[in-house]
């Protein structure tokens, strides 16, 4: 019987609880530089900014906050070892590979180190970065198998193979061809490395993500300058610190954690203003790979565009249908759809946040869901039982709604003055992100978060009039943005099954969620949430599934539970997304490649398609006396 990741994890861990080794609940961040030329520096401003376990709104450490000065240094030192001549670029293709398995064994050998630094700073369980995001990273076995499946390693059975074992075998790999042309002539094709790469990696999954592109790009023989997101930067850190004990040369690796803060632009400043932005218009960086929103994945291709005309690769945000037909195990199709939505807190671009049922089944689906889902462990990551972390934390811009009236204002003592809108009236208007900070209010709602809604052109000039030296930060809590989605889809009619609230008094947590009786119009089917919450949508006929299955700017991924073949295959072929998943859910593999249709993204990473994103082609043709077949 197919069972979600997460319950096989909790299902091992109760029979076999010393598979996993302890982690290091109390443990402290050993690096929180800037990693430059093989070495940790501060950031040229001087300035830090705080990573807060997310369990429990502590600061884990303050970490030095990149921006646009030591890009340029790093993108210098990236520059300098991709010279012609240098010792990367004369190495052997087969010691770059070397290189890369040295890399894997050291995560391999720190995977205790790397999980726990996972759990602190995202707040994902222990166990599941442990079995499965450590899994996918590094060099575990050098057979392939599905990679959000911890409970495998916990029973020692293969889990996948690793990201950088995988691409440390396909480093000797990148074979050109030989093509016969007309004429005297000998013609082939060499692949070469794009040269500098900048990589902006996001906080769902700092260490996946972080080996999705350094395993190609350095594999292909490329340099990167990558910048971490600020809400999770140590794991990424961590592994940095390895390259350089794995022996790759001196600014090969370059690791940028940057912050939202002193942004003159607050669009920008969506993806690190002083940092990701910099990366994405530098104009000695030849290619950028982004993962994260669409809005913001617009802005990167804008300034890749608008600089160079920098090679670009986008994975983006997703609103991916799990389609369930009447004739499916019912069992099975529960589990996977709890697995697809919930997994990681939600925090997944491709979860299956659009969970269409057929009509005979759907009364009891539901009910079959909440009582899963009304089963979930939320609390500490370090406790081996625990299913569900927190939501991150991060600090996010602040967003501003225009209702055409006279503004707040920003007081001398940079606070913002705050209004209560009227009831559900959160989603009615367009929001626009503007560069403001907001301090909790002090009044008698006992600082509970609210929103300051001002003019825009008011609020841009005010900020930057009353800018402070220390570059105070919007404290945006996740959970809150996913509580108002909630609201919107109570507001919008949809049936609230179970959860909707937080979880507990310290810590983001946010209690598994389900709506029943979704209309495809709503808010909550239309918009990425990015947290635990499944909207469960009735269907009745197969024209009217794929019609609203494909009525989304989105196409990552989907999936489909049936016995049926032939339903299962006209799903896939007319789905308009770029993974599809039969009778299963987030089956990932180093050698299979992920990406997305329509606004979802441009280009695919992982498996050989992903080494097309980090190669240049080169024709050469040679004149020879003579050509002989």
């Amino acid at each position: 019987m197919l069972r979600s990741a997460l319950q096989k994890a909790a299902a091992a861990q109760a029979r076999n609880a010393s598979g996993v080794p302890p982690g290091l609940a109390n443990m402290k961040p050993q690096y929180t530089g800037i990693f430059i030329n093989n070495e940790f520096v501060s950031a040229k401003s001087g300035k830090t900014f705080e990573t807060i376990n997310p369990a429990n709104g502590k600061v884990l450490a303050n970490v030095a906050e990149g921006d646009k000065a030591d890009v340029d240094i790093a993108v210098k030192a990236a520059t300098k070892a991709f010279q012609i001549g240098s010792e990367w670029r004369r190495m052997d293709a087969s010691q770059r590979g070397v290189l890369l398995n040295r890399l894997a064994d050291l995560m391999e050998r720190d995977r205790v180190i790397l999980a726990s630094l996972e759990s602190l700073d995202n707040g994902k369980p222990y166990a599941v970065a442990y079995g499965a995001d450590l899994a996918l990273s590094i060099k575990t076995l050098r057979n392939y198998a599905h990679f959000l499946n911890p409970c495998r390693n916990f029973e020692n059975k293969p889990i996948n193979s690793s990201i950088f074992s995988y691409y440390a075998g396909w480093a000797d790999k990148n074979h050109g061809k030989t093509i016969p042309i007309e004429g005297d002539y000998f013609t082939y094709t060499r692949h070469e490395p794009v040269g500098v790469c900048g990589q902006i990696i996001p906080w769902n999954f700092p260490l996946l993500m972080q080996a999705w592109k350094l395993g190609p790009a350095l594999a292909m023989g490329n340099t990167v300058v990558m910048k971490v997101a600020e809400q999770t930067p140590l794991s990424a850190l961590h592994v940095a610190a390895l390259t350089k004990e794995a022996g790759f040369p001196d600014g090969v690796v370059n690791i940028i954690p940057g912050s939202f803060a002193g942004r003159e632009n607050a669009s920008k400043a969506r993806y690190g203003h002083t940092a990701g932005q910099a990366i994405s218009s530098h104009m000695d960086v030849d290619k950028v790979a982004f993962t994260g929103s669409t809005e913001v994945g617009r802005l990167v291709m804008k300034a890749a565009a608008e600089s160079n005309v920098k090679k670009v690769t986008l994975e983006l945000g997703g609103k991916s249908p799990n389609i369930i037909f009447a004739d499916a195990n019912l069992d099975e199709a529960v589990q996977q759809a709890n697995h697809g939505l919930f997994f990681n807190q939600g925090q997944c671009c491709c979860a299956g946040s659009r969970t269409f049922v057929e009509g005979k089944v759907y009364d009891e689906f539901v009910a079959r869901s909440k009582a899963l889902a009304e089963k979930a462990v939320i609390g500490d990551p370090f406790d081996l039982k625990t299913t569900q972390g927190p939501q991150v934390d991060g600090k996010q811009v602040g967003f501003c709604e225009i209702f055409g009236k006279k503004p707040s204002k920003m007081t001398e003592n940079h606070e913002v003055s705050l209004k209560t809108p009227k009831k559900n009236e959160f989603f009615k208007r367009k929001w626009v992100i503007v560069d403001i900070w907001m301090h909790r209010s002090t009044d008698r709602h006992q600082n509970q978060s609210k929103l300051a809604y001002l003019d825009i052109r008011t609020c841009r000039k005010t900020y930057r009039h009353y800018r402070r030296t220390d570059r105070p930060q919007v404290d945006r809590k996740q959970v809150e943005t996913i509580l108002k989605y909630i609201a919107a889809g109570k507001k919008d009619g949809a049936q609230l099954v179970t959860g909707g609230v937080k979880h507990g008094d310290q810590g983001h947590f946010v209690k598994p969620t389900i709506f029943a009786n979704v209309k495809d119009q709503m808010t909550i089917a239309q918009e990425e949430i990015f947290g635990p919450v499944m909207s469960v949508i009735r269907f009745d006929s197969m024209e009217e599934l794929v019609e609203k299955a494909n009525n989304t700017i989105y196409g990552l991924a989907a999936g489909v539970m049936t016995k049926d073949i032939d339903k299962a295959l006209h799903i896939a072929n007319t789905t308009r997304a770029g993974s599809v998943w039969v009778n299963c859910y987030d089956v990932f593999d180093a050698a299979a490649p992920f990406g997305g249709f329509k606004q979802s993204g441009i280009g695919r990473e992982l498996g050989e398609y992903g080494l097309e994103a980090y190669t240049e082609v080169k024709t050469v043709t040679i004149k020879v006396p003579q050509k002989n077949s």
